[in-house]
């Protein structure tokens, strides 16, 4: 058609350059479009070091990590479903592929037959052990080193201001334990 212009011959940012309402729009955009290809480059690229370094992924990874600093190695489903921020559906078919190597074990409640724990098993205990340290190395070459002390506590405050803003900031979500993880069975 003459006289149009296709938007896509249009850059990005002049989209929203005639209209003054929407002059922080390329920005928030911006940012947020960074921060998910950030995400999802740290994420697949600790994955696949966690698959080739200790033979797991990085979602297992986690499992193991929130199990160990669950009383007992145990939590509800439900509760590892949201520590994970994934669906009940989601967090059931991980265990499953879990308890089939035998790093946790399902177990019923025994008050409430309508409840089941994901149970971290001796077999899980030594699997992080070992995938821990690549995990900490991995994040600390992938993100950790790229970013100074200053950058991670404004990155920490801006994120958790997010989080907030969404009703989603959890403490024993978002941040480690401040004590040292030995690793020993609790």
């Amino acid at each position: 058609m003459a006289g149009s212009t296709d938007s896509g011959d249009i850059p990005f940012y002049q989209l929203f350059a005639d209209d003054p309402t929407t002059s922080d729009v390329p920005d928030h955009v911006a940012g947020f479009l960074n921060l998910c290809f950030a995400r999802s480059l740290l994420k697949e690229n600790l994955d696949r070091h966690l698959r080739a370094s200790a033979g797991i992924t990085l979602a297992q990874h986690e499992v193991l990590y929130r199990l160990s600093l669950a009383p007992g190695g145990r939590l509800r489903m439900a509760g590892l479903a949201d520590m994970l921020l994934a669906s009940k559906s989601g967090c059931s078919r991980l265990v499953d592929r879990m308890t089939a190597r035998g790093l946790v074990e399902r177990e019923p409640s025994s008050t409430d037959r309508r409840l089941v724990f994901a149970v971290l098993t001796p077999t899980g205990r030594s699997t992080l052990v070992r995938s821990r340290p690549i995990f900490l190395a991995g994040v600390t070459s992938a993100f950790g080193e790229h970013l100074d002390g200053d950058d991670h506590e404004t990155l920490q405050r801006i994120l958790q201001k997010l989080l907030a803003a969404h009703d989603a900031w959890d403490v024993r979500r978002c941040e480690p334990p401040s004590h040292d993880l030995s690793m020993k069975p609790r």
